[in-house]
């Protein structure tokens, strides 16, 4: 502009400013970046008029463009020294190991942290070391730097094997952790190395106490049958040692997810309470669970496994949906079949007590009864003349004698049994002749207008391996038990051998039969039927303990007014079926 009066009339303020500031003349020149314009550069004359030209402008041009290049030159000077700095900083105190190689393996530079990583104090004592002199580093990692790959490396880097390149203040051996990445110049030559160090010697090691222990707090679990889980109740997240799971019955491979919540293998009744306490404590109303559950074992079996359960709720986050929950479960199984044998044991020991009671109440009883008719029929007999009246008195005396005496045989044969003294010695029986020695010994026992005979259909040529002794005193007391309830009809023995070679023996009778509230009572120690008929109530007691002894099963069928069946089975220990 050569003179204020050259603007254009709207620039009215503009001629106001620079008459203002006494300007006559002036001109402006741009400054120039890359980036486009980032100013300008002017000239006021004051003193007079200048008449600008071409060259004026050039020259003035040529003067901007020369400040706006310094301008620029000192901002990157700035940003260079800015990023060296930062760079110096970030190497220096970056917190891993840096170390600076050329193409041929010397280090130029290395930080702090690599200085006490291996131990060093100045840094002077390893500038100019070569890498590829070093006895630890191995030669893939030779092979790697050389063919300019970046990888990850793991040493086991031993201190005395260095020593002979440096001097360290480290001893034995560090779990170092290498990361190498290849530098290249504006031609994408390789120009250097860049070694990333990471000492992991403290983690390594307190990974491998955590490893140490939870191998033998695995080792204990599985000893102990205890599982320790601990979750997120919201997500069904979290972890479980492996005894956990077996004890709910799972493998240790199911997800978390698939057993929280659901637990297939535990009872029913036993879900319903964890789960119970799993939405109180969603609800925030409760803490702690305790208690045993039965799980059904991994096996499919049909028993049920019994383990206590332990729950506590440790941490809840709201904004974040955390409700941890740490569990410990564990085997009671045992406890639980010792708890149910000490209780047996004390119901036996009970029962036993009460048994004891109940037969020294009977057997004083029992032995009163017969005690009492032998002393008063023998001081009878000492008032009567009468021969009638005196053998009265002497069969009832014999009778009470032989009832007594059967008592005691009775009572210490059970006794012997109960003791776990029994003898069982088979040999070869002839059941047919067995049954026709036993017809013809009761035969002078059974009252007039009852048959005593064997049944037809019990084979004349069977054998049976048993105890004879034994078999003796079961049908002997079958059969007086039929004598005493039987005034007429028929009392048969006999005998059967099934397919399988079991013998089934049998006494029947048509006597006055018995009915089906006592059946279930007869084989009980003291039981009489009939009050009024003498015995001495250990008969059938005596025979069950017996059978049963031998292996064996007995039992009655019988009708009321119609007659009874008593029989016995025995298993065949060595069955002679013909001879």
């Amino acid at each position: 502009m050569n003179s204020p009066d050259e603007l254009p009339p709207l620039a009215v303020r503009d001629r106001e400013v620079l008459s203002e500031n006494g300007t006559n003349s002036m001109m402006l020149a741009p400054l120039m970046r890359e980036e486009g314009v980032w100013g300008y550069m002017g000239i006021d004359i004051v003193d007079g008029y200048r008449k600008w030209n071409s060259e004026d402008y050039q020259w003035f041009s040529s003067l901007a463009n020369i400040i706006s290049i310094c301008m620029e030159l000192r901002i990157i000077k700035e940003r260079v020294m800015h990023s060296e700095k930062l760079f110096h900083d970030i190497f220096t105190n970056i917190p891993v190991g840096l170390e600076l190689y050329n193409k041929e393996g010397v280090l130029l530079d290395c930080n702090n942290r690599n200085l006490e990583i291996f131990g060093v104090g100045d840094k002077n004592r390893i500038v100019g070391l070569n890498l590829f002199e070093s006895p630890n580093m191995t030669r893939d990692i030779h092979e790697s730097l050389r063919a300019g790959r970046p990888g990850t490396f793991h040493l086991k880097y031993d201190f005395d094997e260095e020593r002979r390149l440096f001097q360290s203040e480290r001893r034995g051996v560090m779990d170092l952790d290498i990361r190498s990445l290849m530098l290249y110049d504006a031609e994408d030559n390789l120009s250097n190395y860049l070694l990333v160090n990471i000492d992991n010697t403290e983690r390594n090691n307190a990974l491998s106490k955590v490893h140490d222990f939870e191998n033998f707090f695995s080792i204990i679990s599985d000893y102990s049958k205890v599982g320790y889980a601990k979750i997120n109740l919201l997500d069904h997240t979290g972890f479980a040692v492996r005894q956990w799971y077996r004890n709910l019955g799972e493998s240790h491979d199911t997800p978390l997810a698939d057993i929280i919540g659901i637990f297939s293998h535990m009872h029913p009744d036993d879900r319903k309470s964890v789960l119970d306490f799993y939405e109180k404590a969603k609800a925030g109303t409760e803490r702690f669970f305790d208690g045993d559950l039965r799980i059904r074992p991994a096996d499919g079996s049909d028993r049920w496994n019994w383990i206590h359960k332990s729950s506590m709720v440790t941490a809840y986050q709201s904004p974040n949906p955390r409700l941890e929950l740490v569990e410990v479960n564990y085997d009671i199984t045992v406890q639980k079949e010792t708890e149910a044998e000490l209780r047996a044991a004390r119901d036996k020991a009970e029962e036993s007590n009460r048994l004891k009671s109940a037969f020294l109440a009977n057997i004083s009883h029992e032995i009163r009864t017969p005690l009492n008719a032998i002393v008063g029929f023998s001081d009878l007999l000492m008032t009567v003349d009468d021969p009638a009246e005196q053998e009265e008195f002497r069969r009832t005396i014999q009778k009470n004698n032989t009832l007594l005496l059967q008592l005691f045989s009775d009572i210490i044969d059970l006794s012997k049994i109960d003791a776990g003294s029994f003898e069982y010695m088979p040999k070869p029986v002839c059941l047919y002749q067995f049954c026709a020695m036993m017809v013809q010994k009761m035969r002078n026992k059974v009252p007039e207008g009852v048959e005593l005979q064997i049944d037809e259909d019990s084979p004349l040529d069977a054998w049976f391996s048993a105890d004879s002794g034994y078999l003796n005193q079961v049908v002997t007391n079958f059969m007086s038990n039929a004598i005493k309830f039987t005034h007429r009809g028929t009392i048969t023995v006999g005998y059967r051998i099934d397919a399988r070679q079991q013998l089934e023996m049998f006494v029947e009778d048509t006597g006055i039969g018995i009915s089906i509230e006592n059946q279930e009572a007869v084989f009980d120690r003291f039981m009489k039927v009939d009050s009024f008929v003498q015995g001495t109530g250990l008969g059938l007691p005596l025979c069950k303990s017996i059978i049963e002894k031998m292996g064996g099963h007995i039992g009655v069928i019988s009708e009321l007014g119609k007659g009874s069946r008593f029989w016995f089975t025995l298993p065949a220990f060595s069955c002679i079926p013909t001879r």
